[in-house]
């Protein structure tokens, strides 16, 4: 079982409220209730339906709770304690948000789609996974035929930099490759800092980097 899937079994278990005798949390004082911003999460997180937020997974976690959980977490940049009084009470409301929304909505995108096929080598219209050693110029010499170090050789990395799906693990070039900052602000990061092909598919902001140790696979366009 991957980490982020047992993060996503605890939260359950916290947000379930199964909790051990005297792990009772303290109301805070401090905690200041922010209705506006409740409303606007709830909505979000009805529409959106993520599967994975701030690092965990819905994993085997009911809907409901989860949307609960997110959307309170989005609002106060924590997940909800139950048994402290202040965070059950906004939580409740939450609930009820979601529990008519989820009453009018559409059933969930189904959580474990079909995953289009990775290609043992970069071939136009796939998807490859990054290895060690690889580098962008080299991708796109093989996928396209051109020649390494020639002008279109750049334009079919820049292909494959551009593509919109590929976007998701582009990162500013002074963090990925300062030695390429004549060739483009932003380039994909060839770091293994990412997390399952699932998890990289369903993340078009950050292509899910910091859930796991993998490679970015590419999309390489035709």
């Amino acid at each position: 079982m991957t980490p982020i899937v047992i993060g996503g079994l605890l939260l359950f278990l916290l947000f379930g409220g199964q909790k051990k005798a005297g792990n009772t949390v303290k109301p805070d004082p401090g905690f200041a209730p922010r209705p506006e911003l409740e409303t606007l999460a709830c909505a979000d997180v009805l529409a959106t339906r993520p599967e994975v937020h701030a690092g965990l997974a819905r994993g085997l976690i009911p809907w409901r709770d989860w949307l609960v959980a997110v959307a309170f977490n989005r609002v106060y940049g924590v997940w909800p304690d139950p048994g402290n009084a202040a965070h059950d009470a906004r939580a409740k409301l939450l609930g009820t948000c979601v529990d008519a929304g989820l009453d009018d909505a559409p059933p969930p995108p189904n959580s474990d789609p079909e995953l289009p096929e990775i290609s043992p080598a970069p071939t136009p219209g796939s998807f490859y996974a990054i290895k060690g050693g690889d580098v962008l110029f080299a991708i796109s010499s093989a996928a396209y035929g051109t020649k390494s170090g020639t002008p279109a050789n750049y334009q079919a990395a820049k292909k494959i930099n551009d593509d919109p799906y590929n976007a998701r693990f582009k990162r500013p070039i002074a963090e990925v490759a300062p030695n390429e900052k004549g060739l483009w602000s932003a380039r994909i990061t060839f770091k293994p800092v990412f997390g399952s092909f699932l998890q990289q598919y369903a993340d078009a902001a950050d292509g899910s980097q910091g859930d796991g140790g993998n490679f970015a696979i590419l999309k390489i366009p035709e």
